[in-house]
């Protein structure tokens, strides 16, 4: 399992939520001891600010909060450790880091979508110019 979406995160169902959970801190402690998680699908936790996987992690612990679950404080001290966060840190974490993810995605796709749009018509304008198909 990876990370779901964070709109998802409420409608999960109870087994995939705690699961979550679960894969948060193994992530954690794959970045204390190897530096990295190494997999495609979550190396790009390292491109953004340690914030956002707190904002994440807060996320996911609220909504199990929400629906009664008991969190272990042991596993949340260990989760504080793999990432070298205090309490404090962690409860500073807020949702509009996330946000930050969801605008910084969408200019990275505008960007690329600029700029595959002047390639084309650059392509194009040089094909019309030389008379090439």
């Amino acid at each position: 399992m990876r990370l779901w979406h964070k709109s998802l995160i409420p409608v999960l169902p109870n087994k995939q939520l705690i699961s979550q959970w679960r894969e948060l801190n193994c992530i954690a402690k794959t970045i204390q001891i190897k530096k990295t998680p190494n997999h495609i699908l979550v190396n790009k936790i390292l491109d953004y600010n340690l914030m956002h996987f707190v904002a994440y992690t807060k996320l996911v612990l609220t909504e199990l909060d929400k629906r009664n679950f008991d969190i272990k404080k042991t596993t949340f001290k260990k989760f504080l450790s793999y990432i070298n966060i205090s309490q404090d840190y962690f409860d500073s974490a807020s949702m509009s880091f996330l946000i930050f993810i969801s605008i910084g995605i969408m200019i990275d796709i505008y960007r690329n979508v600029i700029i595959i749009f002047k390639r084309n018509m650059i392509v194009k304008g040089f094909r019309k110019k030389n008379g090439i198909k």
